[in-house]
C-alpha cells in the first residue's frame, strides 16, 4: 500500500526529529525568498481544523513565528527569539494552500520588529502577526 503525502510527511517529521524541527516537515512547510521577506506556502489539511472548523488558530500563529525566525536567520544569520506576538484572526483558514508573508519593520542593534500575514489559496486575508524579536548582537 502506498503512503499518502501526510503519511510520508508524519513518517519523516518522526524520523528526523532529531536533526530537524518536526513541527515544520509535520505542517509541511516550504520556505522561499522575495526581495526581503519570507515567504512560507503550506497545506491546509482538515485534520489540523479546530473544533469550529478551519484550521487551527494557534497553528496559524505557529506557521508566522517559523516565518519570522527562518527571516531573521537569512537577514542576520541567527534565528533570534520571540519575546512576544500577536496574531489578529480575520477569518477562517479553510482552503490552502496557505500563504505566509514576514519582513521586518525595523531592527534596532539587537531588538527586531517582525510583521507577518497569511492568506488563503484565494488571496483572502486570514491573519496578521507583529512581534519583537531578540536578533544577535
Amino acid at each position: 500500500m502506498k503512503e499518502t503525502a501526510l503519511q510520508q510527511r508524519l513518517s519523516g517529521a518522526l524520523k528526523n526529529y532529531k536533526n530537524s524541527f518536526f513541527l515544520f516537515e509535520f505542517l509541511g512547510l516550504k520556505i522561499s525568498y522575495q526581495n526581503d521577506k519570507c515567504i512560507c506556502l503550506f497545506p491546509v489539511d482538515d485534520f489540523l481544523f479546530s473544533p469550529f472548523g478551519g484550521f487551527h488558530a494557534g497553528l496559524i500563529t505557529t506557521v508566522i513565528d517559523i516565518t519570522m525566525a527562518h527571516l531573521s536567520k537569512k537577514m542576520t544569520g541567527s534565528a533570534g527569539a520571540t519575546i512576544e506576538l500577536q496574531t489578529k484572526y480575520f477569518h477562517k483558514l479553510n482552503r490552502g494552500p496557505g500563504r505566509c508573508e514576514a519582513q521586518f519593520l525595523n531592527q534596532d542593534n539587537s531588538i527586531g520588529r517582525l510583521d507577518a500575514k497569511v492568506w488563503d489559496a484565494d488571496a483572502f486575508l486570514i491573519a496578521e502577526g507583529t512581534a519583537t524579536w531578540r536578533l544577535p548582537d
